[in-house]
Protein backbone atom coordinates (compact mmCIF):
# COMPACT_ATOMS: atom_id res chain seq x y z
CA UNK A 1 0.00 0.00 0.00
CA UNK A 2 3.05 2.18 0.96
CA UNK A 3 4.12 1.80 -2.69
CA UNK A 4 0.56 2.74 -4.24
CA UNK A 5 0.83 5.83 -2.16
CA UNK A 6 4.25 6.78 -2.80
CA UNK A 7 4.04 6.23 -6.96
CA UNK A 8 0.79 8.40 -7.04
CA UNK A 9 2.43 11.11 -4.83
CA UNK A 10 5.21 10.99 -8.05
CA UNK A 11 2.67 11.36 -10.14
CA UNK A 12 1.01 14.28 -8.78
CA UNK A 13 4.31 15.71 -8.29
CA UNK A 14 5.40 15.08 -12.01
CA UNK A 15 1.66 16.19 -13.05
CA UNK A 16 2.13 19.43 -10.93
CA UNK A 17 5.50 20.47 -12.58
CA UNK A 18 4.15 19.89 -16.19
CA UNK A 19 1.29 21.97 -14.95
CA UNK A 20 3.95 24.65 -14.29
CA UNK A 21 5.61 24.10 -16.95
CA UNK A 22 2.51 24.66 -19.35
CA UNK A 23 1.38 27.65 -17.45
CA UNK A 24 4.94 29.31 -17.64
CA UNK A 25 4.74 28.64 -21.71
CA UNK A 26 1.41 30.15 -21.83
CA UNK A 27 2.32 33.07 -19.89
CA UNK A 28 5.13 33.27 -22.33
CA UNK A 29 2.26 33.84 -25.07
CA UNK A 30 0.35 35.91 -23.73
CA UNK A 31 1.93 39.07 -24.74
CA UNK A 32 3.03 37.74 -28.50
CA UNK A 33 -0.49 36.66 -29.64
CA UNK A 34 -2.02 38.10 -32.58
CA UNK A 35 -4.43 40.71 -32.58
CA UNK A 36 -7.81 39.68 -33.33
CA UNK A 37 -8.11 41.43 -36.76
CA UNK A 38 -4.40 40.95 -38.45
CA UNK A 39 -3.07 43.52 -40.78
CA UNK A 40 -1.89 42.52 -44.22
CA UNK A 41 1.99 42.34 -45.02
CA UNK A 42 2.48 45.28 -46.39
CA UNK A 43 0.92 47.65 -43.76
CA UNK A 44 2.94 46.70 -41.01
CA UNK A 45 5.42 48.89 -41.72
CA UNK A 46 3.61 51.39 -40.31
CA UNK A 47 2.87 51.63 -36.41
CA UNK A 48 -0.54 51.66 -35.67
CA UNK A 49 -2.54 51.97 -32.80
CA UNK A 50 -4.27 48.56 -31.14
CA UNK A 51 -7.36 47.99 -32.00
CA UNK A 52 -10.18 49.59 -30.35
CA UNK A 53 -11.15 46.14 -28.46
CA UNK A 54 -8.07 45.06 -27.42
CA UNK A 55 -7.10 45.30 -23.63
CA UNK A 56 -4.43 44.06 -21.91
CA UNK A 57 -5.12 42.01 -18.81
CA UNK A 58 -3.78 40.41 -15.93
CA UNK A 59 -3.73 37.15 -15.52
CA UNK A 60 -6.19 36.03 -13.17
CA UNK A 61 -5.28 35.28 -9.53
CA UNK A 62 -4.81 31.56 -9.04
CA UNK A 63 -7.60 29.61 -7.46
CA UNK A 64 -7.10 26.93 -5.23
CA UNK A 65 -10.28 25.41 -4.54
CA UNK A 66 -10.09 26.65 -0.79
CA UNK A 67 -12.38 29.98 -1.27
CA UNK A 68 -15.22 28.06 -2.27
CA UNK A 69 -16.41 30.65 -4.97
CA UNK A 70 -15.13 29.64 -8.36
CA UNK A 71 -17.18 32.41 -10.37
CA UNK A 72 -14.87 35.31 -9.93
CA UNK A 73 -12.05 32.87 -10.97
CA UNK A 74 -13.85 31.72 -14.18
CA UNK A 75 -15.01 35.06 -14.89
CA UNK A 76 -11.59 36.72 -15.15
CA UNK A 77 -10.56 33.95 -17.11
CA UNK A 78 -13.66 34.33 -19.59
CA UNK A 79 -12.73 38.30 -19.83
CA UNK A 80 -9.73 36.84 -21.33
CA UNK A 81 -10.90 34.69 -23.66
CA UNK A 82 -13.44 37.39 -24.99
CA UNK A 83 -10.45 40.20 -25.10
CA UNK A 84 -8.34 37.73 -26.54
CA UNK A 85 -9.97 35.25 -29.03
CA UNK A 86 -6.73 34.93 -31.08
CA UNK A 87 -4.96 33.64 -27.93
CA UNK A 88 -7.74 30.79 -27.45
CA UNK A 89 -8.63 29.75 -30.81
CA UNK A 90 -10.45 25.85 -29.41
CA UNK A 91 -11.94 25.18 -26.00
CA UNK A 92 -9.13 23.17 -25.30
CA UNK A 93 -6.68 26.13 -25.45
CA UNK A 94 -9.37 27.93 -22.59
CA UNK A 95 -9.14 24.91 -20.29
CA UNK A 96 -5.76 24.60 -20.76
CA UNK A 97 -5.10 28.65 -19.54
CA UNK A 98 -7.69 27.51 -16.90
CA UNK A 99 -5.60 24.93 -15.66
CA UNK A 100 -2.29 27.12 -15.74
CA UNK A 101 -4.35 29.26 -13.12
CA UNK A 102 -4.84 26.53 -10.74
CA UNK A 103 -3.03 25.97 -7.70
CA UNK A 104 -3.57 23.73 -4.46
CA UNK A 105 -6.12 21.04 -4.58
CA UNK A 106 -7.51 22.39 -7.69
CA UNK A 107 -4.54 22.41 -10.02
CA UNK A 108 -4.35 18.55 -8.48
CA UNK A 109 -7.87 17.45 -9.41
CA UNK A 110 -7.09 19.24 -12.69
CA UNK A 111 -3.77 18.22 -13.87
CA UNK A 112 -4.94 14.34 -13.60
CA UNK A 113 -8.41 15.53 -15.82
CA UNK A 114 -5.44 16.58 -18.32
CA UNK A 115 -3.45 13.96 -17.95
CA UNK A 116 -5.45 11.26 -18.54
CA UNK A 117 -7.07 12.79 -21.57
CA UNK A 118 -10.42 13.14 -19.64
CA UNK A 119 -12.94 14.81 -22.31
CA UNK A 120 -14.61 17.21 -20.26
CA UNK A 121 -10.83 19.21 -20.74
CA UNK A 122 -12.49 19.39 -24.49
CA UNK A 123 -15.18 21.29 -23.47
CA UNK A 124 -14.59 24.80 -21.89
CA UNK A 125 -18.26 24.17 -20.56
CA UNK A 126 -17.71 20.48 -19.33
CA UNK A 127 -15.10 21.40 -17.89
CA UNK A 128 -16.07 24.78 -16.11
CA UNK A 129 -19.50 22.98 -14.89
CA UNK A 130 -17.42 20.04 -13.07
CA UNK A 131 -15.52 22.98 -11.48
CA UNK A 132 -18.41 24.38 -10.28
CA UNK A 133 -19.83 21.57 -9.43
CA UNK A 134 -16.53 20.08 -7.31
CA UNK A 135 -15.48 23.84 -6.11
CA UNK A 136 -18.10 25.98 -5.57
CA UNK A 137 -19.79 26.38 -2.47
CA UNK A 138 -22.87 27.71 -1.71
CA UNK A 139 -23.25 27.42 2.44
CA UNK A 140 -21.37 26.33 5.13
CA UNK A 141 -19.72 22.96 3.47
CA UNK A 142 -22.38 22.46 0.63
CA UNK A 143 -21.20 22.04 -2.82
CA UNK A 144 -23.16 24.44 -5.57
CA UNK A 145 -26.43 22.62 -7.24
CA UNK A 146 -25.37 22.37 -10.83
Amino acid sequence: MADITSRTERQMASFSEQMSQLAQQIQQLLPVCPSRNPEPAAALSTPTPPPSGFAFLTPPERFSGDSGDCRPFLTQCGLHFELQPACFPTDRAEVAFIISRLSGRAEVWATAEWARHSTICDSLQAFSDTLVQIFQQTGRGRAASP
